[in-house]
């Protein structure tokens, strides 16, 4: 992030590249969210995922339709937010390229790097997804980046309407 606390695709996803280049991860988890495509963000992340890394991002918190980039790209996936009773985060983004969803509704998190507090969204939500993701990875490191997208999405708890919806 810049000094107000921003971020741009461009730092973004030079840092992306970075990451995989330089620290060789099994797991990117981005807690933010955007409403633009950035081509060279897509392309990141695209990078990221075919060497290796499983990007992961948060869906955004407007309970909305489609969800936020860069959760929304090809080659991450994007994570909503439940309640403590396992129900759809309300503010939670939804739709047809939302892959997971997990506990997002009062987290208890670091805040402003000194103070803890409970915080509610997607944000929350996908550092779980990314924690099952590393422990998947720590397991079997020789499983490929779809082979840990494919046992995240089908050992989840299916919720809502039996098999795929656009809620869960």
């Amino acid at each position: 992030t810049n000094p107000s606390g921003q971020w741009n695709s461009v730092d973004l996803s030079e840092a992306v590249i970075y990451a995989v280049d330089v620290g060789n991860p099994n797991v990117l988890s981005m807690s933010l969210q955007s409403t633009t495509f950035v081509q060279q963000l897509s392309d990141a992340l695209a990078y990221a995922y075919d060497n290796g890394a499983l990007p992961l991002a948060a869906a955004g918190n407007n309970n909305t339709t489609p969800i936020a980039y860069p959760a929304h790209y090809d080659k991450c996936m994007g994570v909503g937010a439940t309640n403590n009773t396992d129900v759809r985060w309300p503010s939670s983004n939804f739709g047809p390229d939302l892959d997971v969803v997990a506990p997002g509704e009062n987290v208890y998190s670091c805040f402003n790097a000194s103070n803890w507090q409970y915080i509610s969204g997607t944000s929350m939500a996908t550092p779980h997804v990314a924690g099952l993701a590393g422990l998947i990875v720590s397991r079997n490191p020789g499983l490929t980046v779809p082979q840990v997208e494919a046992i995240i999405r089908n050992t989840a708890e299916d919720k809502g309407t039996a098999g795929f919806d656009n809620l869960y």
